[in-house]
């Protein structure tokens, strides 16, 4: 009895000691269930976490940004600080609007001259003295730092041009394209965490997402949550269906909620291949790394969830029949079954009646297992598919 008081208490406080996931609100994206929200091409999500309220790029349309924070009852007028991932107007347009609403905010930018930095001294390392003065950049002699203008307000920029610890579990990592699409356009990426459940926010990944993973160290330490922008948009079906399977089966990425520019047929595969672990994420949503879409009760509006293959289960040597089994199921909107309990158990071993205690005991060692292989049409409303519980026979093989 000891033991298992001292491992209830290990359990308790290992769990206790873990942060809870980030909350991410959808702010800006395209697609959405809310007709009432603006939809833009661009991107802007509120990160809440461990008492710090962190705003992720400012979206395509200020107005719009401001509106659909103002209907989902968010507050952008007291955040702790922003990060803009990339240059790109899709992913600014707003920030005039949120300096205003907040005075002296510190903005983690790229290491970027479209955010004031300096013109890239790259520019004057090709001088030719044999020209004469006036032919020459501030007359053959270049200053140490060119300042570059920039169409943004006037704000507290910090660039960033290395991975850079903002905050205690707030990380930012940098990364540049190593190919010439987008190779003059540095972004940056968010890890949220620790070691354990980290998540990784993204604005629109041109430096490829299995680059902006390693950057993470995502093979040492696996991403619990991916968010954001994959730029696979563009991308042949065979190349998206290569990154979906990649960063389920190589890199671990444990779930995902995919925006703006991943694309429609990015979307699909992902919900291929990871099924029950793809979180939607159009604008308005709001979710942390350990949330399910919500159970839809079967009813006149929803078309039932239909069995496709079904797996029996054998139950061990010995004279053990099984019978009388039923389920309740948890069918999600890819047909996978992810919860199994059984509702009622009954059946015989050796010439003996078994109670429904012991039944459900073989049941649950040799039956849920099966049953959770089964695959199922899910079941929809309005054509969506949604997820549902279900009740199920099951057929055991008598030994």
């Amino acid at each position: 009895m000891r033991r298992f008081v001292v491992a209830g208490l290990l359990l308790l406080f290992a769990v206790a000691s873990r942060a809870d996931g980030p909350r991410v609100t959808i702010l800006s994206d395209a697609f959405g269930k809310d007709a009432v929200l603006h939809k833009d091409w661009g991107y802007s999500a509120l990160v809440e976490w461990n008492g710090r309220r962190v705003l992720f790029d400012a979206g395509n349309h200020a107005d719009h940004l401001i509106e659909n924070a103002r209907r989902l009852d968010v507050d952008l007028g007291h955040l702790d600080f922003a990060i803009v991932s990339h240059r790109h107007g899709d992913h600014t347009n707003g920030l005039a609007r949120i300096v205003a609403l907040n005075p002296g905010l510190t903005i983690y930018v790229p290491d970027d001259e479209h955010f004031g930095g300096p013109t890239p001294p790259v520019f004057f390392r090709q001088p030719d003295p044999s020209l004469p003065a006036h032919m020459r950049y501030f007359d053959g002699a270049v200053p140490a730092v060119v300042p570059h203008g920039t169409v943004l307000p006037p704000a507290k920029y910090v660039r960033v041009g290395e991975s850079l610890d903002i905050a205690p579990g707030l990380r930012l990592v940098a990364n540049l394209s190593p190919g010439p699409a987008f190779a003059e356009t540095p972004e940056v990426s968010l890890i949220v965490g620790e070691e354990e459940g980290r998540t990784l926010i993204v604005g629109c990944s041109h430096p490829g997402i299995e680059r902006i993973l390693e950057s993470a160290n995502a093979n040492a330490q696996p991403v619990a949550l991916l968010v954001g922008g994959l730029h696979l948009v563009t991308a042949s079906r065979p190349e998206v269906e290569r990154i979906a399977r990649a960063l389920r089966d190589e890199w671990k990425v444990e779930k995902i909620a995919p925006g703006h520019c991943s694309g429609e047929q990015t979307f699909s595969a992902l919900r291929e291949s990871f099924g029950a672990n793809q979180i939607y994420a159009g604008v308005g949503e709001s979710f942390t790394p350990d949330v399910r879409e919500p159970l839809v009760p079967i009813g006149r509006d929803v078309t039932p969830p239909r069995i496709l293959e079904r797996r029996d289960c054998s139950v061990p040597s010995g004279g053990v029949c099984l019978s009388l089994l039923s389920a309740e199921v948890v069918i999600e909107t890819d047909g996978s079954v992810s919860e199994v309990t059984l509702t009622r158990a009954g059946g015989s071993a050796g010439g003996r009646r078994l109670s429904a205690r012991e039944a459900a005991e073989i049941a649950d060692e040799h039956c849920v297992a099966a049953v959770k292989l089964w695959k199922f049409r899910p079941a929809t409303r309005n054509g969506i598919p949604v997820r549902v519980a279900w009740s199920v026979s099951i057929v055991a093989k008598c030994q």
